[in-house]
């Protein structure tokens, strides 16, 4: 009976060290994502799309619209066949700030503020590529689950508008990883070419923020990127293969339709 007792009791603490183990080892696992499921990302990704465009004045109709969408759908088009079920919608926004952003579930989020530094069609193609590599490699849901658990993501699915602005302000406010960032330029370097967009466009648009833009007033997409200069040289020098074709997007149409913002 002794010894029952004495395998019960090291059975209960090799439970509780298992456990424990288990518990602190949990952050780093990965993938987090799967602790949510595609159908749960959407639903939550509807959810704080609403919230964010609540207040804000959405372009849906015109020629800027027109020409950004079309670029939008081409990239959709090119994409690997495992990416084509995502249901992608893209969100113009008229506000000043320099920005883009993805959310769970497929939206991207585009202020009209950094269409005004963009030279090329190229570029916005490059921006939104790299919008969709972190929705496909699904890194917005993997830094919500770090930052607000996956409790409170079930919760703002079933309609909890204040975790929801929590969830908000930590998408805003912290940043991928070095290694999603680079996941999300690579997967964007990919599209751009298989779409018919040249990575150079994109490597002068980082320029222009390094020289427009003061340092403390560094836009969000680049929080967290790999060291700016280094970017700048990938996306100039990224290799164009033999057969690349250009999608034809016509420069001067661009320029014209960004000064009349």
């Amino acid at each position: 009976m002794n010894n029952l007792s004495r395998e019960a009791i090291l059975g209960i603490i090799l439970s509780i060290a298992l456990f424990t183990g288990i518990y602190f080892l949990l952050p780093e696992m990965e993938p987090k994502k799967e602790l949510i499921s595609f159908e749960q990302e959407k639903e939550l990704g509807d959810k704080l799309i609403d919230l964010i465009l609540k207040d804000e004045k959405k372009i849906k109709s015109g020629e800027l619209y027109d020409l950004t969408d079309s670029i939008f759908q081409r990239l959709r088009e090119f994409q690997d066949e495992q990416y084509r079920d995502i249901p992608y919608q893209m969100h113009l926004v008229k506000n000043a700030e320099v920005n883009a952003m993805a959310l769970p579930g497929g939206h991207i989020v585009v202020y009209t503020g950094i269409l005004k530094i963009m030279d090329h069609p190229d570029a916005f193609a490059g921006v939104v590529g790299h919008e969709m590599g972190h929705i496909a490699h699904r890194h917005i849901v993997d830094r919500l689950l770090t930052s607000v658990g996956v409790g409170a993501l079930v919760t703002i699915i079933g309609g909890d508008p204040g975790l929801a602005h929590e969830a908000i302000h930590h998408l805003i406010h912290s940043a991928f990883s070095r290694k999603q960032e680079t996941e999300a330029d690579e997967f964007g370097y990919d599209l751009m070419i298989k779409s018919g967009f040249a990575p150079i466009y994109l490597s002068k648009l980082f320029a222009k923020f390094e020289e427009e833009i003061p340092t403390n007033d560094i836009p969000p997409i680049l929080h967290s990127h790999p060291k700016h200069k280094d970017r700048i040289t990938t996306a100039f020098s990224y290799p164009l293969p033999d057969d690349f074709e250009p999608a034809g997007f016509s420069q001067d149409r661009w320029l014209k339709l960004i000064d009349s913002l």
